[in-house]
This record gives C-alpha cells, sequence and structure tokens, in this order.
C-alpha cells in the first residue's frame, strides 16, 4: 500500500497537533505509560496540575468520518491502540509531538500492517491524512484523560481521610472538567470522579448530564451515578409500607407485605422463593387477580406522550423500575403524592421530560407507566413463583387461567408464557395451543410454542 510522503504535502494542515497538547506538564504529558500514577502522592498540588492537564485536553481536534471508504473505516478501526508506536518514532511525551512525526508513524504502521491494497493516501489526500492524524491524537487524549480523571479521583477519595493534608479540593472546579470531559469524548472515568464529588457540584453536572445530549451509554452511566447519590435520601425500611395517601391500586396488591419489585421471595430467606404453602398460594392468586384489576393496555398501546426515554421502551422500564423500587418500595404507597416524589426523581435523572406549561403534580403518563411497572413486575413474579412450585397441581387450573389471560393482555406475557412450557401438563398444553392458534397475538409467543424454546 502506498503512502506519500509527508514531505510532498503542499497544503497539510499542522493544527492537527495542538498547542495545548503539547504543553501539558510532566507527569501528564507521559506516552509511554511509565508514571505510576497509583503511587504519586494525592495532593492539592497534585490535584491542580492534574486539572490543568485535564482542561488542555479540551481543544478542539480535528476529526471526521464523512465521505470515508468502508476500507479506510476499517482500516482506521485497526489502528487503534497503536498510536504508542509514536513513542518508538521518538516521541516519548506529548512535548515532543509533532505532525510529521505523526504521519511518519502513520506511514511506518502502513507500511508493516496495512498490507497489499488500493492506494489509501495520494496527493489530493491531505484531508484524509490530517484526519487519521487527527484520530491519532483523539485516542492520545483519551489515555492521557483516564490517567488524569483516576487520580483526581483517588485525590477526592483521599480528602475523606485521615491522610490528606493540605488546602480543600476546589469540588466545583472538578466537577465542571469532569462534565467537560464527557461532552469531549474523553471522560469514561467522569463518572465515578462526579459520583465521589458528591452534592452539590456532582449531582448537579450529573443532572445536566442527565439532560444533556449524550449518546445512550453515557447517558446510562450519567444516570447511573446520579441515582448511587439519589438512592441514599430513600431508606430500605419496612417502616415505610403505608404512606397516607390517594391509593392508585387495588386493596389485593396493596395488601401485600413484600416489596413488589423483588417477586415473591421469603423474606426471611435470602434468594429462596416464598414457602408453597396454601395461604401463599392464596396471597399469588389475590395478587394476581389485583393486577388484572387494573386497566392498563399492553406497553406497545401506551399513548404517544408516555415517558419513553430514548425511544427505548425496555431501557425505560428498567430504569422506572429502578426508581419507582426506592421511592416506593411495596405497593401500598402507590399514592399520587408518593408518585408525585418519583415523578421528580426521574425527571432529575432525564427518564421523563419536564411536562409543557411548568404543570405541577404527577402527570397521569407518569402514573400509567408507574402503575404498568407495578402490575408487570407482581404479575411476573407471581408466574416465576408458581413456575418453581414442587406441587403445580395445587394450583393448576387456576395458574394456567392467569397465564392464558397475562398472554392475551400483553403484561408479562412472556413470563406467563414461560410457565406454561414448563408445566407441561394436560391443561397447559391444551393453552399452549391455544395460542400457538391465535393470529392476533405477537408472532414471537406463537413461535415459541411450536419450536418450544424459551423466551428467556
Amino acid at each position: 500500500m502506498n503512502v506519500i510522503d509527508s514531505a510532498e504535502i503542499k497544503d497539510a494542515d499542522r493544527t492537527a497537533i495542538p498547542r495545548e497538547l503539547r504543553e501539558i506538564h510532566s507527569p501528564w504529558n507521559d506516552l509511554r505509560g511509565r508514571a505510576d500514577f497509583t503511587e504519586f502522592p494525592h495532593t492539592a498540588d497534585g490535584a491542580q496540575t492534574a486539572l490543568a492537564a485535564l482542561r488542555a485536553l479540551f481543544v478542539p481536534t480535528r476529526f471526521r468520518l464523512r465521505g470515508w471508504s468502508e476500507e479506510q473505516l476499517e482500516l482506521l478501526d485497526a489502528m487503534h491502540g497503536e498510536w504508542r508506536l509514536l513513542v518508538v518514532s521518538g516521541m516519548p511525551t506529548t512535548a515532543d509531538l509533532t505532525w510529521d512525526g505523526v504521519v511518519d508513524a502513520i506511514t511506518a504502521w502502513f507500511a508493516e500492517f496495512g498490507g497489499e491494497g488500493p492506494v489509501l493516501l495520494g496527493p489530493d489526500d491531505c484531508d484524509l491524512l490530517n484526519d487519521i492524524t487527527g484520530a491519532w491524537v483523539r485516542w492520545i487524549k483519551a489515555s492521557l484523560a483516564h490517567r488524569t480523571l483516576t487520580y483526581l479521583l483517588r485525590c477526592v477519595e483521599c480528602e475523606d481521610t485521615e491522610a490528606w493534608s493540605g488546602p480543600a479540593l476546589d469540588r466545583a472546579a472538578l466537577a465542571s472538567a469532569a462534565e467537560r470531559s464527557v461532552h469531549e469524548g474523553i471522560g469514561v472515568q467522569s463518572f465515578a470522579l462526579l459520583r465521589a464529588i458528591g452534592g452539590p457540584q456532582g449531582e448537579a453536572s450529573l443532572a445536566r448530564l442527565c439532560a444533556g445530549p449524550l449518546d445512550v451509554y453515557d447517558r446510562t452511566a450519567a444516570r447511573e451515578a446520579l441515582w448511587g447519590l439519589r438512592r441514599r435520601s430513600y431508606p430500605d425500611s419496612s417502616s415505610l409500607r403505608v404512606r397516607p395517601g390517594e391509593s392508585l391500586v387495588p386493596s389485593a396488591l396493596s395488601e401485600a407485605a413484600i416489596p413488589w419489585s423483588c417477586g415473591f421471595v421469603d423474606p426471611d430467606v435470602p434468594h429462596e422463593p416464598l414457602p408453597y404453602t396454601p395461604a401463599n398460594l392464596r396471597l399469588v392468586q389475590r395478587a394476581l387477580a389485583g393486577c388484572e384489576a387494573v386497566d392498563v393496555p399492553p406497553w406497545s398501546e401506551f399513548p404517544p406522550d408516555t415517558p419513553v426515554p430514548d425511544n427505548d421502551p425496555d431501557l425505560s422500564l428498567v430504569e422506572l423500575d429502578t426508581v419507582l423500587a426506592a421511592v416506593v418500595p411495596y405497593a401500598s404507597m402507590f399514592t399520587r403524592e408518593n408518585l408525585a416524589v418519583a415523578q421528580r426523581e426521574c425527571r432529575l435523572l432525564g427518564i421523563v421530560a419536564e411536562p409543557d406549561g411548568g404543570a405541577e403534580g404527577v402527570q397521569e403518563p407518569f402514573v400509567s407507566a408507574a402503575v404498568f411497572c407495578l402490575v408487570r413486575a407482581i404479575t411476573g413474579g407471581a408466574f416465576d413463583w408458581l413456575a418453581r412450585n414442587p406441587e403445580p397441581e395445587s394450583a393448576e387450573r387456576w395458574s394456567v387461567e392467569a397465564a392464558m389471560r397475562a398472554v392475551r393482555r400483553g403484561v408479562a406475557d412472556k413470563r406467563a408464557m414461560q410457565l406454561l412450557l414448563w408445566s407441561d401438563t394436560e391443561l397447559s398444553r391444551r393453552a399452549l395451543a391455544q395460542i400457538e392458534s391465535d393470529t392476533g397475538l405477537p408472532g414471537a409467543l406463537r413461535d415459541a410454542v411450536s419450536d418450544g424454546v424459551d423466551l428467556y
């Protein structure tokens, strides 16, 4: 593969190597990876130098993928991680970086690893060469950011111990830089740092990230970090089972004295199901009947204004479940007043949008989504518990009938199907035959019957 000599390129953009990057102070400018930052003293002065190095990485870098061929993208992917060839090329620190040196390292990589193929670069490909150089600079910045953010995280953790000496850290400045790192695409460690910084600075930065234009991975990381801080406000206590207010669920659900999100598990034996006693069978049967009494449509039929972040219903339900399980851990707590608290948390996390016109109080779409989460969790947990019943004949008829209704209703239908598939009784086989022939049901459910496969 032919790559032209950099000296032959007439209009090269030497700004591909930012000046700020070359001026980063030691030890943060090391490209060899030799500096042991775990042993570097965690001090206020050290945090200041690390913070200055991190800010230097925010300088814009030329990097575009527009117009690249599939072959060029594959080669760029193969290059990822090979930027350490810069060290071999005589550039052990960012102070040694030059545009020509990076081009020479790229040229050396193609000569050794590029193989045979069409010409990647030619006299008219200055832009492409600059883009590749920009990609290498971005990889360098990401590596250096990871080191500085990790060091700053250790400083914040150390400040809360007796080993810390010197002035207090400027946590507002650290939070601002960590937040900016995320927007720059080099902030993988920023979420842990912001969580360690805590409130109010860390919480405020995480809240802005949750509401900002991030990709789904960064937004999820921001929500997890923020919820890790917010979760402490909601103690896990059985004394919180009942709170005054307008109940939104039938008494058959509100009377269940178990956390709704955990399934029907034994409160005295972790990870073990409730004992299969006649009293507990009646409890589960009442819970299923209570769920059926709640008028909720299948999630696919919810109105367009229902809160669904990132157009991903599965993701939104998981995140809603997480918040609701902490704020209203028992069905008896599903009151309008308590759901207003849960809605505020979800808005802070960016799970649901702010209402139009600044409306106050809990909004009906949120109530519908929250109640759906409750009904789905209790219904699914009941079928999971029944599927493990060592004496399934003790509840065979009503459990099969409830599973059939759940499938047709579209609530916890996969877990209901799983109960029918595992039961393997005359009644369950008859129910499965009806499902397989019902063209009004989703094809995945009907196919699962014919294929005899699990849905998980």
